[in-house]
């Protein structure tokens, strides 16, 4: 089409085609449209059994429409985001520690060959599927692994080339009832007299039985 000027890009997100009555128009402005630059990514809803379409519009710099397009957004061009691991979290065996274990033995990706996990201080952004995971340690399901409850967990489930299969975030703070305590024992029963506690008081020796001290 040959539009004269300068040209931005503006779209929306419909759930069905427009009405012949209700199509844009030359110098028609849209409410609604979003700015949107060549390239850059567009977020889309799952409606009905598809993803509907967008309303694609080029505009002048005032907003008003030059030119326009309605694109039906089919799944094979909607890049997934990577669905949740079917995982939860148990106590560890050493003090601080949890566990990652599968929630079903038999419920694992397919094309998953291998996990990594990631301890971070904020939640990590959703992936797609199939995107490749930059960093994370590999991981072997029910090892202990150390944590603190300002930190988010997360495990990937893995293919080839680390593409990202699955994936699930833990926040530690929401499991603390999760993560492996330390305990205090009585060694000595013998009584000590100590006035500087109280008139009266008494003083018991303890220890800490796998003592730990979350950060």
């Amino acid at each position: 089409m040959g539009m004269e000027g300068t040209i931005r890009w503006r779209y929306k997100l419909l759930e069905n085609e427009l009405p012949e009555g209700e199509k844009p128009y030359l110098n028609s402005i849209i409410e609604g449209a979003i700015p949107i630059n060549v390239g850059q990514d567009i977020e889309v809803n799952q409606m009905n059994d598809g993803y509907g379409y967008i309303l694609l519009l080029a505009v002048d710099s005032s907003g008003r429409t030059k030119g326009y397009a309605e694109i039906e957004i089919t799944p094979d061009i909607v890049k997934e985001h990577a669905p949740i691991l079917n995982v939860e979290l148990i106590e560890g065996d050493n003090v601080d520690t949890v566990k990652v274990k599968l929630a079903n033995s038999n419920d694992v990706p397919e094309g998953t060959s291998k996990y990594k996990i990631m301890l971070t201080t904020a939640p990590y952004i959703t992936p797609a599927k199939d995107d490749i995971l930059n960093g994370g340690v590999d991981y072997i399901m029910e090892e202990d692994i150390k944590v603190s409850l300002n930190q988010y967990l997360t495990i990937f489930a893995l293919g080839e080339e680390n593409k990202i299969k699955a994936f699930k975030t833990f926040k530690i703070s929401e499991h603390e009832e999760k993560i492996k305590r330390g305990k205090a024992e009585i060694i000595s029963p013998e009584v000590i007299l100590e006035g500087s506690i109280n008139i009266g008081g008494e003083k018991i020796k303890i220890k800490l039985s796998n003592g730990g001290l979350l950060g």
